[in-house]
């Protein structure tokens, strides 16, 4: 499964990954774009100034693991807006066989 740039429109990620965990079958994968809260530590999403929705690691990190997903995720420049580069995740979960 793969959801590029459509989660940055919600806050929290728990219900999706869950379904998600629901739908794959063993070993099936699930690959995300998100907007990487920098600086984030202490939050686990927030909703920022251009309307979407930017996560913390740990919190996308802590929802995967309660779905029973193993994850890996990447920093990566989603996009420039404004000339100025996105801080993104590319997240890569997988339900374990």
């Amino acid at each position: 499964m793969v959801s590029a740039d459509t989660l940055v429109y919600f806050g929290d990620l728990l219900e999706f990954c869950e379904a998600a965990a629901g739908a794959l079958r063993p070993s099936g994968l699930l690959v995300f774009t998100l907007e990487h809260a920098v600086g984030g530590d202490n939050i686990d999403y927030r909703l920022e100034l251009h309307g979407r929705y930017s996560h913390s690691l740990a919190y996308v990190n802590r929802v995967l693991a309660q779905s029973r997903l193993t994850a890996d995720a990447d920093s990566a420049e989603l996009r420039n807006e404004a000339g100025v580069p996105v801080a993104g995740l590319v997240v890569r979960a997988t339900k374990p066989a």
